[in-house]
């Protein structure tokens, strides 16, 4: 499933349009990351400097679209939502019309790969019980030689998803130790002390995929993926009526 997402600046009423083929909680912790760290080549884009001088408070994230097409579609309609809500700066935060991913050129990607292989951390696979199976000189190389997507395993090693294709993945450090992110509340925290807060603090259930009792409740989907060891994408799926069960069970949100 692919997304167009706005942020909108609660007073000025400026926005900026995106899309993703993540969750959307997944890509809306990536924004707020990069508004906050310095460290990242996109600290100065225009909605993070916006975020930081309006404060996080008075801006509203929304869902315009969801579409079941691929990454290239996605970003052609979000080219046309960017025209169609006037969002170019300096009438919003978006920089250009140009939404094509570089990694769609394969000189780009190439490019990119190798900068990636250059100036990684180590990645290592291991089992339930975090046993090393494989180690790799990078996201890169892993995701070359198992066919995966290396976002996914860049989500798995900062702790925003639990698996990729039922397969773990973590960092290493310079002793070869893993980075084990931990779960608090509604916060990942990996290495460094850096969080990533979840957009949405609403309850999941957890029941018997027969009888439909009520087997547990989570503050959080993240928390019922990580308890439970299968993807949070999975259990919002099956939320929403996308898929009938993960992990052997179905789900449900819980309202208050």
């Amino acid at each position: 499933m692919s997304y167009i997402y706005c942020f909108t600046n609660t007073i000025n009423n400026k926005k900026y349009i995106g899309s993703t083929i993540q969750e959307p909680n997944i890509r809306y912790n990536q924004h707020i990351y990069n508004a906050f760290h310095e460290n990242v080549h996109q600290y100065h884009y225009p909605l993070y400097e916006a975020i930081r001088k309006y404060g996080l408070e008075h801006f509203r994230f929304d869902v315009l679209l969801e579409q079941d097409c691929d990454e290239q579609t996605i970003r052609d309609i979000e080219r046309d939502y960017i025209i169609k809500y006037n969002t170019l700066s300096p009438n919003g935060y978006n920089q250009t019309l140009d939404t094509q991913h570089p990694i769609n050129a394969i000189k780009s990607y190439q490019k990119m790969s190798q900068t990636k292989r250059n100036n990684a951390k180590c990645v290592a696979e291991v089992d339930e019980n975090n046993n090393i199976l494989h180690i790799w000189n990078s996201i890169a190389d892993c995701a070359e030689e198992l066919n995966l997507s290396d976002r996914h395993i860049a989500q798995c090693c900062r702790g925003e998803r639990h698996s990729v294709n039922n397969q773990y993945f973590y960092w290493l450090n310079n002793n070869n130790t893993l980075i084990i992110p931990t779960y608090i509340g509604n916060n990942y925290k990996g290495k460094n002390g850096t969080t990533q807060k979840q957009i949405t603090n609403r309850r999941v259930a957890k029941l018997d995929k027969d009888t439909l009792e009520i087997l547990a409740i989570y503050d959080s989907i993240a928390l019922a993926a990580r308890e439970n060891h299968c993807d949070d994408s999975g259990i919002s799926k099956v939320c929403r009526n996308k898929r009938p069960t993960c992990g052997g069970f179905k789900w449900r949100y819980i309202d208050e």
